[in-house]
């Protein structure tokens, strides 16, 4: 396993403006999460070596679960199972992520509609109530920001679920049983 601290200037000065405006809005202090984020069929570098934007909407699938977000995951594991971006070497690389979640509008999974498009849900003085989403799924807590400039990618991990003279863990089979190669804690 590698473990690499980015270091993006651009980018923590975007997340940090973007923390103050959401503190502003919200007349509430900022509660930020560390959370994991698999990348999928794209490169982690596109993240975090990006200048203005890193985490791309553009990027999510128009099918998710709560609209066109960008997800993140508690448990190391449910970002592994799917959307771990595989490297030409066979390791799998994930980001771990500083994200500004705010207030969360917390949601069981059956009431996800594809078409949702953001958080801010506003109470009755029309002030800004909500940072994000959150569900559980699949045994993780997730959670889903509609604005670019509130997670900062601030570990690249890279690793393989198998360690040569080991043998071979126990897989999740469709949301049962334990996962090896990744604990719950991954990062203390």
């Amino acid at each position: 396993m590698k473990l690499t601290r980015i270091q993006n200037t651009f980018l923590w000065k975007k997340y940090c403006q973007e923390k103050q405006n959401q503190e502003e809005l919200t007349m509430l202090p900022p509660r930020e999460i560390m959370l994991f984020h698999g990348t999928k069929l794209n490169a982690p570098e596109k993240i975090y070596l990006d200048k203005e934007e890193s985490f791309k909407i553009n990027y999510a699938a128009d099918s998710n679960m709560f609209g066109r977000g960008i997800y993140f995951a508690k448990e190391a594991s449910y970002s592994d199972s799917g959307y771990a971006f595989q490297t030409a070497t066979g390791t799998k690389e994930m980001l771990y992520c500083k994200v500004n979640v705010g207030e969360c509008q917390v949601m069981q999974s059956h009431e996800g509609r594809p078409d949702m498009k953001d958080t801010d849900i506003r109470d009755h003085n029309r002030n800004i109530r909500y940072g994000c989403r959150k569900s559980n799924y699949q045994g993780s807590d997730i959670y889903i920001i509609y604005s670019t400039g509130r997670a900062y990618p601030e570990y690249l991990i890279e690793y393989s679920n198998t360690v040569p003279g080991y043998p071979q863990p126990n897989r999740r089979v469709q949301g049962t049983g334990t996962y090896g190669g990744l604990g719950r804690n991954i990062i203390s």
